[in-house]
This record gives C-alpha cells, structure tokens and sequence, in this order.
C-alpha cells in the first residue's frame, strides 16, 4: 500500500506532498492540474520509468519543472510491503542523468545509488514487475477494459507477454532457426570437404618444402658477399668525406670573396660626387639637438592629447548624465499622468457586497455537504433493502415483497430529490464564488490604487530636483566643449613643429651614413686581399673530387644490386612459405571440418528435442496459470456480482486468441464482448485485472485508475461509482483514482483536491 509521495520540481509541481491511505484514494483536479503526473511520479519512484517514458514520448530531462530554472527533480514514495514500511527516493539532474535510494523506516539503505539496484530490490520485495504494475495494476485513461477492445492477436500476444510465455515461442523459434542454420551450414561444409584432392595436397606440401629449402642456402651466399662490398664502400666513403670537407672550405672562401667584392662596387657607386661641409662629429651633435627638440615637444604633444581625452570622458559623462536626467523627468511625468487616471478609477469602485457574499457562499456549502452525507446514508439503506429477504434492516419488522418495492421506490425518490438539490446548491455556489472572485479582483485594485495615489507628493519633490541636476549637466557640458576645441588647435600646432624636425633629422642621417659607407670599405678591402691569398695557398684539384665520387657510387651500386637479389630470394622464400602454411591449412581445416560435421549432426539432435520440450512445457505453464486465474476471478465474481444472471466467469484459451466469458444460469459459457451489459463488461474486466494482478504480483495489493469515466455517459459513471463503493473495497487494499469529475469524489475515503 502507498502511504505518501513528495514532489519536487516534477513537471508542473515544484513542490507538493500527498497521503494515501486505505481504501478508495480520490485526486482530484482540473485539467492541467498535473494528476496524470502524479501517478507516473509514482511508477518512476518504483520502478525507473513510466509508459510515456518507456515509449520515448518524453525524456528524463523533460521531468524536470521548465521555466523556473530548476537543474533537478527530486520525488519520494513511502509505501507498506512485509518488511515494513520503505521510502524509494530518486533524483534526477539535468546534467548529471538520475540516481536512486531505497530506505526503511529507521532510514537504513536497503539500495542504491545505482537505479537499476533499486529497481531490481522493488520488484523483489512487491513480487511484481513494472511491466505487470503498468499492465494490470495501472489502467491508464480508457484501459479498463482495453483487454476486451483489442483484435485476437493482439489479446493473444499481450496476455502470453503478460505472463512471461512469450519467452517460451521466442526461444522455440530461435532453437529452430539454430538447427536450420546447422543443417545449412553442415551441407555446405560436407560438399566442400568431398570436393577436395587431399592426396595432391600432400604431395604440393612435399614439394613447397624442398623449395624453400634451397632459396635458405641462396640467400645465405648472397649475404656474405654483400658484407665484403659494404665494407670497401665504408673506406671509400671515408676518402670522399675529406674531400668533400676541404672543396666545401674552398667555395666557402671563394663565395665570401665575390660578395665582399660586389659590396665595394656599390660602396662605390654610393660615395660617387658626394660632398660632406660637416664633420661626423658636428653631424652627430646636430642630430642629437634635434632629437631632443622633437621628444620634448611629442612630450607636450602628449601631455596635452590626454588633458583632451579626459576632457572628453568628463563631457561623456555628462552628456550621459544629462540624458538620464531627461529620461527620468520623462518617467516621472507619466507616473504623474497615471495617478490623475488612478484618482478617477477610485471614485468608480464598490466592494460593500464582498463580505455578504463571504457569508452566503459557506452557507451554501454547508448546506450541500449536508445533502451529500443524507445520499449517502440513504444509499446505503437502499442497498440493504434490495438484500433483504423477509426482514426490515432498519425496524427488524417482517417485510412483505410489497413493503419492499414500496420502500426501495420511496428511498430511490427521496435520493433523486436530494441530487437535484445537491445539483442546485451546486450551480449556485459556483455563481457565488464567480461573483466573490470578481469583488476580491476589485478590493485588491483598490488597495493598490490607494498606495500609488500617496506617491503623487514624492514624484513632485523628484521632479524639481531632476531639473535642477539637468541644468546643470547642460552648463558643464557647454563649458567642457569650448575648453576642447581651444586645446585641439593648440595640438596641432605641436604636430607640425614636429614634423619640421623630423626632415631636418632625416637629411642629417644621411651624412651620417656616408662617413659609415667609407669606414665600411676600408674593413671589406682587407677583408678580400685576405680571401685571395688563403685560396691560392689550397691548391684544391677538382678533378680528385669527381673520382672519388664515381668509385662511390659504384660500391653503392654493386651493394643495391646484391641487396636486391637478396631481399628477391626472401620475397620468393616467403611467398613459398606462405603457399606452405597454406596448404597445411588446408589440411588441418579438412580434419575440423569433419569434427564439425559429426558435431553439427548431435547438435541438430538435441535442438529438435528442445523445442519440443519447449512447446510442451508453454502449453502446461498456459494451462496452469490461465487455471489459477480464472480460480481467483471466479471468488472475486461472486462477491462483484450480486445478481443471479451470470453465475461465473472464465478466460478461454484458444489457439489465436484468449476469450473473457460469462457463465449463464443454465451453465452455457458466453462472451462479455456483445453480450454483458456496460456495468458487467466493467466489472468483468476489474475482475480480470485484479486476478492477474493477485496471480502475478500477490505481495501488492493495489488498483489505480487513471480518469476512467472518460468517454463514460452518466449512467455508466454511477455503476463505476457503485462498484468501487461497494465491491472493489473489499477485494483491494488501496484504491487509488485519478479524476476531473467531482461526482467520484462520492466514492472516495480520502479525497485530495489539485488547483
């Protein structure tokens, strides 16, 4: 039995707490309200997951409440199982996925925080799976009878499911598609293995093998001769690198002497008809003059751009400040404007009638709460009547078959009396409570046109003081803009000044550089003499290089060569392995390939005696259960069903289908599908899920429906009221439904109402 559920940021939730208790458990709620979500917050806490989720009609991350910015939800559900009472609690992260505990009472973990551990502890415990929960003990909206909507097949297939027989066929058939495949796979196998020359395929390992015996002694002679080549090609390598050495050292000088000698033609070129009037010195002081004149004035230059740029940010600021204090006189004239309009609304509104209405709507409410306990008990009484024999229940008289038709007729009268007054009070509380809606609407807008009315004062005072700070920003601003423009001029005029020094500093550094060409060339003229003497002293021979390359690379021929006809043999070698190990292969794979053929043959044995024993154990488990099953609906019937029209009820099998059927008094067994009446079909199909349910999960003693007047007219609704009032209770621990109509309330222990 489920005693609790705390909610938190689930859905449309962000936070609630529910008590369930025994018997019939009633919520009610608009719709919207969130009472589906109420239920599959109670199948997640079980068991992980819910229909919608399972069939991906929504995520995990969509649990959690949009719109608030939650980042979890977090739901708890304490329920009654023989251990005690336990909490199963669950949280899910939008970035972290969920996480799951089991506790008990004194709040030891019993499992977790691995989901699945709860899960599997859950349906331990319960002694039922959350498949049979979804199926038998959740009826979701127009599933009450949904075993009695569905075709043949699908009836078939959902009850073997149901009852875990479906595992049976599946097996059956893969133990058939097994052997076919094994029967296949032998036959290809057999022709495979008759179709081979196995005496010429010894006769080619033989000859493979000799083979690559004589490349070995090959490859091996060609190896020594490749070490003596190598050898040679190492010395000649050593007499070239030194040759090498010393023309690299020639070229290098040589190369160094060319270019030093282009230098001085263009040294040249460069001091050709140039005339120096200064001495370096006198350059050298000029230019250092000139340099500090133009730091000194970029310094005032400067200096006077950042005077500017704070200026500038100054007057930013005020033109900002100014621009606030516009927008804010601007606000405060149209908070002025809404006030005038205020002070007329006042004078319209008139809310003398809210506490009259006050009064009026708890009378009435009482009054109808009144009537709903007299149809009760008057309910109550008629039931009594109508199972009465020859005695009176309420004066213990003798009743005679006339009295009771005539009492029966007057309860029934006096009941339709007290509805309609019921439907009165009804219609007339809610006119009332439209109307007590509207006078609230109207004293809370005049509470908050009396609190804006004492603002007028306070936006005056604010008025006169914003004008007075935007005055001044303005004055600020105009004597900031005159201060600029004055300082600009000034800063261009340092500009130009600086650019007069810096063509005077220009043409100075070119005289400069002038004196530095002519040191230049007297360092490259030394330089040079100094080249051509060490180049004539080397006496390098070009001819000696070019031999020693050519002996070279003809000891490298000759070792490419041998190294080629080595790695060929190897190539040859391994490709005669190859074809070696190969037809060994082949050899051992007809040897396997015979072992397989013996195997698959005891294979294809035994999996013909398993799907046999497979079919004969699925029909006796069908027979078993369906017998048990139709025991429990046949103790529940008799209880549910007070008349004496069907005496029994059952769950045929067939071979495509499973039939729900009535026993009539003369003992014919007849369908429920065009045969029974709303309320039976009703009854037949609670009967059939509470049976399964007792079968399949004995440990959990509980029935949730899901809207299920849906769809119903108001004569089905009131046999659904009267079957949980008076039949189901006895036969189910817990009741639990969720509603939008307000005539199940009736049928409700505990009834918890959703705005």
């Amino acid at each position: 039995m489920i005693t609790g559920l705390q909610l938190q940021n689930w859905k449309t939730h962000s936070s609630i707490s529910l008590e369930f208790k025994p018997g019939v458990n009633v919520l009610l709620g608009a719709m919207g309200s969130g009472k589906s979500s109420i239920l599959q917050a109670a199948c997640f806490a079980l068991f992980g997951t819910f229909a919608e989720l399972k069939s991906h009609d929504v995520r995990l991350q969509d649990l959690i409440t949009r719109g608030q910015g939650a980042k979890f939800a977090e739901l708890s559900l304490s329920f009654n199982t023989k251990q005690g009472l336990l909490a199963a609690s669950r949280k899910i992260d939008a970035t972290k996925g969920s996480e799951a505990t089991l506790r008990d009472s004194e709040g030891k973990l019993l499992a977790g925080t691995n989901s699945t551990a709860v899960n599997e502890y859950v349906c331990r415990i319960l002694g039922t799976s959350e498949d049979i929960f979804l199926r038998n003990i959740y009826a979701m909206q127009n599933e009450i009878d949904l075993l009695l909507k569905m075709t043949p097949k699908e009836r078939k297939r959902r009850v073997d499911e149901l009852m875990g027989l479906d595992k049976f066929e599946i097996a059956r058939g893969n133990s058939i598609t097994l052997k076919n495949k094994l029967v296949s796979e032998s036959a290809a196998v057999r022709r495979i293995w008759e179709g081979t020359d196995l005496q010429g395929l010894n006769e080619q390992v033989n000859k493979l093998a000799q083979e690559c015996s004589l490349l070995k002694d090959k490859s091996e002679a060609k190896s020594v001769a490749l070490k003596n080549i190598s050898e040679d090609k190492i010395k000649a390598h050593g007499a070239l690198a030194a040759l090498r050495e010393k023309s690299k050292e020639y070229y290098q000088f040589e190369t160094r002497r060319d270019f030093l000698r282009k230098q001085l033609e263009q040294i040249d070129a460069k001091l050709s008809g140039k005339d120096l009037t200064l001495t370096k010195k006198e350059i050298e002081d000029k230019l250092l003059s000139i340099k500090q004149s133009i730091a000194d004035h970029q310094k005032q230059k400067t200096d006077l751009s950042e005077d500017i740029d704070s200026n500038q940010k100054a007057l930013r600021l005020l033109e900002r400040e100014a621009g606030i204090f516009e927008e804010k006189s601007r606000s405060i004239q149209d908070k002025l404007g809404e006030l005038i309009k205020i002070k007329e609304k006042l004078s319209e509104i008139d809310i003398s009638e809210l506490k009259p209405a006050e009064r009026q709507i708890q009378e009435y409410n009482e009054k109808r709460q009144a009537l709903i306990a007299e149809i009760k008990t008057l309910r109550k009484s008629l039931e009594e009547l109508e199972l009465a024999e020859s005695t009176c229940p309420v004066c213990s008289n003798q009743l005679t078959a006339e009295k009771k038709v005539q009492l029966i007729s007057l309860r029934k009268r006096s009941i339709a009396e007290k509805l309609l007054n019921q439907n009165e009070y009804t219609e007339q509380l809610n006119q009332l409570r439209i109307k007590f809606s509207e006078l609230e609407k109207l004293a809370n807008l005049q509470r908050l046109y009396s609190e804006r009315v004492a603002e007028e004062s306070k936006l005056l005072e604010e008025r006169r003081v914003c004008s007075e700070k935007l005055n001044s920003s303005q004055r600020g601003k105009a004597e900031f803009e005159l201060a600029i423009s004055a300082k600009i001029v000034k800063l261009k005029e340092f500009e130009r000044k600086i650019e007069l020094f810096g063509k005077d500093y220009s043409e100075l550094f070119e005289n400069k550089n002038l004196y530095d060409l002519k040191e230049q060339r007297e360092q490259y003229s030394v330089e040079v003499n100094k080249l051509t003497a060490i180049i004539e002293s080397m006496a390098l021979d070009p001819k000696a290089l070019s031999v020693a390359e050519l002996a070279f690379q003809e000891l490298i021929t000759q070792e490419q060569q041998v190294k080629s006809e080595i790695e060929s043999s190897k190539e040859l070698l391994a490709e005669k392995k190859i074809r070696l190990n190969d037809s060994k292969s082949k050899l051992n794979e007809l040897k396997a390939m015979e072992h397989k053929m013996k195997l698959s043959e005891k294979n294809v044995e035994f999996l013909n005696k398993f799907a046999g024993a497979l079919q004969a154990t699925q029909v006796a488990l069908r027979d078993e259960l369906i017998l048990a099953v139709n025991e429990v609906m046949n103790s529940l019937w008799l209880d549910l069903y007070p008349y004496d029209k069907w005496s029994g009820i059952r769950l045929s099998t067939g071979e495509n289908d499973y039939t729900l059927q009535l026993k009539e008094a003369d003992g014919e067994w007849i369908s429920v599908v065009g045969f029974a009446s709303g309320g039976e079909r009703m009854l037949a199909s609670l009967a059939v899920r509470i049976a399964f349910a007792r079968i399949l999960s004995p440990n959990f003693s509980l029935l949730i429906l899901d809207e299920p007047t849906h769809n119903l007219d108001e004569k089905a609704i009131e046999s659904l009221i009267e079957i949980i009032q008076t039949k189901l209770s006895d036969h189910i621990e817990q009741i639990i439904i969720v509603t939008h109509d307000e005539k199940l309330a009736e049928a409700g222990d505990n009834v918890i109402r959703l705005s």
